[in-house]
C-alpha cells in the first residue's frame, strides 16, 4: 500500500490489525499497488471479484444512513452495530466473526448463562461455505442460465464496458486478442496486458472476409450488419420492415 493512493490513516489502521493479528497471506483490493504481501487485484471493470467486501460496505453505509436519520451519532451506532453483528451467528458459516476469529463466542449483554458449548473447526466452517456457496451459484446460474464463456489463445473479443459509460460511446471496446487463459478459463489475459474476467468479453468472428461480433445474447442465429468505421466496429441488427 502507497503513501500516494491512501490516506495515513489507512495505513494506520491497517498496522494496528496486522500487530495484533499478525501479517495477513493475501489482501484483494480494486487493482491498487502493492506492497511486500501477496495481492490480488480484481479484474477489470468486474467488482464482483470482490463481493463480501461490496456486500459489506453497503451494509455499513446504510447503518451510517440509518443514523443520521434517527439523529443519532453515526460513530456510536456504528461502533455499537459492529459488536452485535460480530457476536451474531452468520447464515452461512452457522458462527459469529468473532468466533471465528477468536475461536470462542463473544460475551454480550444477553449472555446470561455461561455456554459448555465447543467452537466448531475451523475447517468445518469453511466446508459449510464452500458447500452454501456452490449450492448458490449453481441456483442462481440455473435460474440465469448463465454459461461462462470460454476462448483460446489467438481469439479477437471485445471488452464490455460499464453500465456509466460516456453518451454516445460504444458500450464495447475495439477488438483485442487473447493471449492465455488461467484460473479454469475464468480469466483471460488480452493483448492489452491487462486481465478480464470472462463475463465481460465478447467474441469477434471472421465471416466472409467482414468481422461479426456477438454480444453477450446474441447467437449465430441472430445475423448482424457489420461496417469497419475509422478502426472501430458498429453492429447494426437487419430491419424486419420494407427496405426503403
Amino acid at each position: 500500500l502507497a503513501l500516494g493512493t491512501v490516506t495515513t490513516d489507512v495505513l494506520t489502521f491497517l498496522r494496528s490489525i496486522f500487530s495484533r493479528e499478525g501479517n495477513p497471506d493475501y489482501i484483494v483490493t480494486d487493482n491498487g499497488p502493492e506492497r511486500g504481501i501477496s495481492h490480488l487485484r480484481t479484474s477489470v471493470y468486474h467488482p464482483q471479484c470482490n463481493g463480501a467486501v461490496e456486500r459489506w460496505n453497503r451494509v455499513l453505509k446504510e447503518t451510517i444512513l440509518t443514523a443520521e436519520h434517527m439523529q443519532k451519532d453515526w460513530k456510536t451506532t456504528v461502533t455499537d452495530f459492529l459488536q452485535n453483528y460480530r457476536a451474531t451467528p452468520h447464515n452461512t458459516t452457522g458462527v459469529s466473526p468473532s468466533e471465528l476469529l477468536h475461536n470462542r463466542k463473544m460475551k454480550t449483554k444477553v449472555n446470561i448463562f455461561p455456554s459448555s458449548e465447543k467452537s466448531r473447526k475451523y475447517t468445518t466452517v469453511q466446508e459449510t461455505v464452500r458447500q452454501k456457496q456452490e449450492k448458490s451459484k449453481q441456483y442462481t446460474d440455473k435460474r440465469r442460465g448463465a454459461k461462462t464463456p470460454t476462448f483460446k489463445p489467438g481469439d479477437m473479443v471485445r471488452v464490455k464496458r460499464p453500465d456509466h459509460v460516456r453518451k454516445g460511446s460504444s458500450r464495447f471496446t475495439s477488438p483485442l486478442s487473447v493471449d492465455s487463459g488461467e484460473d479454469w478459463r475464468k480469466y483471460y489475459v488480452l493483448s492489452d496486458n491487462k486481465r478480464w474476467n470472462a463475463a465481460r468479453l465478447s467474441r469477434v468472428l471472421l465471416f466472409n472476409q467482414s468481422e461479426t461480433c456477438f454480444g453477450p445474447r446474441e447467437t449465430r442465429e441472430t445475423p448482424l450488419l457489420t461496417a469497419q468505421l475509422k478502426g472501430d466496429l458498429f453492429s447494426v441488427k437487419p430491419s424486419r420492415g420494407k427496405s426503403p
